[in-house]
């Protein structure tokens, strides 16, 4: 499966794959799994996505039907998962429950922390097997990686353009479309424009 490294001088474990180094065993085993392991037995029907996990399946099909049973009590914004509404309900709290121990920045998700503690490390643990680009983020991987294949899974509902990133898709929906777009609205077409409500892609 993966080889333990413990480097005894400040007791932490080295990944063998990617030289990461975390405080435990089970947190290594996890990243080895996350990042390098090929083991996605639970596949999607309606696109290439596979998934470790059954609910991470059943979390992903909303992708797929827009279904998002859970509204925050506040605001109203809607969540295809429990976990990203509490994420979302810290926003109005304030809280930031993940502190990082060097600089004391504090952060809303585990994962924000966990993506901010590579600045200091200077760390790239996520590595292009195309071309061997290395990236600090998983998701800046992912994104990288659609160069490569041709990948371009955002499209515009009204003129049936394909985008390789969501920025892309919100910059030619503002230009060619009217659109007014944000991190918390998708887009909304502009009603007069072209005779619709709001829509969400």
């Amino acid at each position: 499966m993966f080889d333990v490294v413990l480097l005894a001088e400040n007791s932490l474990f080295s990944c063998s794959t990617c030289d990461l180094k975390l405080s435990d065993e089970d947190s290594l085993q996890q990243h080895f799994l996350r990042v390098h392991s090929d083991d996605k037995p639970y596949k999607c029907d309606m696109c290439q996505a596979a998934f470790r996990y059954k609910g991470n399946l059943a979390s992903h099909r909303t992708v797929h039907t827009g279904e998002k049973p859970y509204r925050c009590t506040v605001c109203g914004a809607q969540f295809n998962r429990p976990a990203n509404l509490k994420t979302h309900t810290r926003i109005h709290s304030g809280e930031k429950p993940y502190k990082c121990e060097t600089c004391g920045a504090r952060f809303v998700q585990v994962a924000h922390l966990r993506a901010h503690v590579l600045i200091h490390t200077g760390e790239k643990p996520y590595p292009c097997e195309t071309c061997g680009t290395r990236f600090r983020h998983l998701q800046t991987l992912k994104s990288h990686i659609r160069i490569h294949t041709g990948e371009k899974p955002y499209h515009c509902e009204k003129c049936d353009l394909h985008f390789r990133h969501k920025s892309q898709l919100r910059l030619h929906l503002r230009q060619k479309h009217g659109a007014i777009t944000n991190t918390k609205i998708r887009y909304k077409i502009v009603p007069e424009l072209y005779g619709t409500g709001h829509q969400s892609c």
